[in-house]
């Protein structure tokens, strides 16, 4: 995902449909958000952080809410975490913070079981034990050094421990095969990385789960831009995966088969979730990628 400046989006909400009146919609859910990431929905409420404007928003009653805010943070990854809390991420200032569902901090860890600090937390995705595979990337930039990697963090650890490194730019994060197996996002390689989850929580047998390139076609674009982001399973397990500069989202299966791909309107797209009937996407994606604050919208696109 490309990173900006701080800043804030004029505000602009509600439904805004496109396409035809004969068959389901794209929805606009939310406008004018400050390079939006990560959608949750929490008992049905949208909800999604802004990199750019430092905050963590729900939709209520057609109102965007602040949930949180933390200046230079860089809110980035979102997702639930045991003991009905959120685990945040602070993609700027190498946090992981876990909330609850009113924004108030529980715990904030800063540094792995070495005492080194996170350098730049990008995703996390927890295993249905309550452990938490959390990816960090580095600064994106064109020429970037190879500082991408996954920490782990045990149920009831104090903090996490890396599991892996080398990754070129790490992204999106998700436990798949029954929680045998860690899917991490490759961005600056157009690709997604597996590895196998042993026992005690560390990673073995890393190897290429799939390359987007041999999914999808993007002509010239470099793919070092492309790149996948964020994903998220369906309850049949398939997984679906925010192809950033592709302007999609892209299905596949546990094996790597392409199912089916959703255009998105914007330029950026970042995050995905699923509704919880497993009818609609929502969609985080950004439209102006070289104006700080990188305005963009949340959208609902129907899976038929």
């Amino acid at each position: 995902m490309v990173k900006g400046l701080r800043g804030a989006g004029a505000l602009a909400i509600g439904l805004v449909f496109l396409g035809c009146a004969a068959m389901a919609e794209t929805e606009i859910v939310a406008d004018g958000l400050a390079f939006p990431e990560s959608p949750l929905l929490i008992n049905g409420t949208p909800h999604w952080v802004e990199y750019a404007g430092n905050t963590l928003t729900k939709l209520e009653d057609g109102e965007k809410v602040v949930v949180h805010s933390q200046d230079g943070c860089g809110h980035n990854g979102l997702a639930r975490a045991p003991g009905d809390q959120l685990a945040l991420i602070c993609y700027e200032s190498g946090e992981v913070l876990y909330i609850d569902y009113n924004g108030i901090v529980q715990d904030r860890i800063t540094f792995d079981d070495e005492g080194r600090p996170f350098d730049h937390p990008n995703d996390i995705a927890f295993t249905a034990e309550g452990g938490a595979y959390m990816t960090t990337s580095g600064p994106f930039i064109a020429q970037p050094n190879i500082v991408g990697g996954v920490f782990y963090r045990a149920p009831g650890a104090a903090t996490f421990t890396e599991v892996a490194n080398d990754i070129h730019f790490a992204n999106g994060v998700a436990v798949v095969g029954d929680g045998a197996m860690l899917l991490v996002g490759e961005h600056n390689t157009n690709r997604i990385l597996k590895f196998d989850i042993d026992e005690d929580g560390s990673l073995s047998n890393r190897g290429v789960f799939v390359r987007m390139m041999d999914l999808v076609q993007d002509g010239d674009q470099p793919s070092i831009w492309l790149g996948p982001d964020g994903m998220t399973l369906d309850s049949e397990g398939n997984i679906f995966v925010a192809h950033y500069l592709g302007s999609r989202v892209v299905k596949m299966t546990q094996e790597g088969k392409l199912l089916a791909t959703y255009d998105v309107p914007g330029i950026g797209t970042t995050n995905v979730e699923l509704d919880e009937a497993g009818d609609f996407l929502y969609v985080t994606a950004a439209e102006d990628l070289t104006n700080p604050p990188f305005l963009g919208k949340l959208w609902r696109i129907p899976l038929e």
